[in-house]
C-alpha cells in the first residue's frame, strides 16, 4: 500500500468505528490487517491475470467484480509482468508451502471466526479455537503438524499440576506449544487475548 492509500484507508476506518489511532500498538495492528486484505485482493486480481496468455490479451480484459478502474488494472497488469515481481511470488509461494499450521479459514480474519463460534456471547477458549480453524469433520487436520499442536495442547491441559506449583491457564498452554510473537498471538490474531468472564485454568485433580 502507497502511503496515500494508508491515509485514505484508516481515515475511512476512524470515520467508521472507534479507534485509537493515536496508540501504535492499535495502529501497527490495524495496518498489519489492512497489509493483508490489500495481499488477498491483490492475489485474487492476479488469478485473474494469468488467465490471459500475455498481459496485452490482459489490459483488453478489465475484471468486472473487483471495482478496479482500467487505469489502476493497467497498472496491476504492468505489476504483475515484472520480472521482480514474478520472482518474488515465486519465493512467496515456496513459503508458503513450508507453514506448518494452516487455518481452514482462508482469507477470513481470526477476529470474523472468533466472532462467529461465539456461544452465549463467549468466545471459545484458545485450543478449542485452534481445533475449529485447523480441522473440519469433512476434510480432517489441515496439516499433520496442527494434529499434533492440537494433542499437544490436550495433552499438557490433562497433565496433573504438581504440588505448589501454579496452575497453568489455557493461554500460558497455547503460548507454550504454539510460541508467541510480538504484536500477534498464534492461532489468534492480532491484539490482546480476549477477556473472558472466567479465566479457565488447569486445576490439580
Amino acid at each position: 500500500m502507497k502511503d496515500n492509500e494508508k491515509f485514505h484507508a484508516l481515515e475511512r476506518l476512524n470515520s467508521k468505528f472507534e479507534m485509537k489511532l493515536d496508540d501504535s500498538y492499535v495502529k501497527s495492528s490495524v495496518m498489519s490487517i489492512l497489509f493483508k486484505l490489500s495481499r488477498n485482493h491483490r492475489h485474487k486480481v492476479h488469478l485473474h491475470f494469468k488467465t490471459f496468455p500475455n498481459a496485452d490479451v490482459a489490459r483488453q480484459n478489465k475484471p468486472t467484480k473487483y471495482n478496479l478502474s482500467q487505469e489502476n488494472w493497467e497498472k496491476l497488469c504492468d505489476l504483475f509482468s515484472d520480472p521482480k515481481y514474478q520472482r518474488r511470488c515465486e519465493r512467496n509461494a515456496r513459503v508458503r508451502r513450508n507453514v506448518k499450521l494452516t487455518p481452514n479459514q482462508g482469507s477470513r480474519a481470526f477476529v470474523a471466526s472468533r466472532y462467529a463460534l461465539r456461544n452465549d456471547d463467549q468466545e471459545p477458549n484458545r485450543t478449542d479455537f485452534f481445533k475449529a480453524t485447523h480441522h473440519s469433520n469433512d476434510k480432517g487436520w489441515t496439516t499433520s503438524e496442527a494434529q499434533t499442536a492440537y494433542e499437544k495442547m490436550v495433552e499438557l491441559q490433562s497433565t496433573p499440576v504438581e504440588e505448589g506449583a501454579e496452575p497453568k491457564t489455557i493461554d500460558d498452554i497455547v503460548d507454550e506449544v504454539l510460541g508467541t510473537r510480538s504484536g500477534y498471538i498464534p492461532g489468534l490474531g492480532y491484539g490482546p487475548k480476549p477477556i473472558k468472564r472466567n479465566q479457565v485454568q488447569i486445576h490439580s485433580t
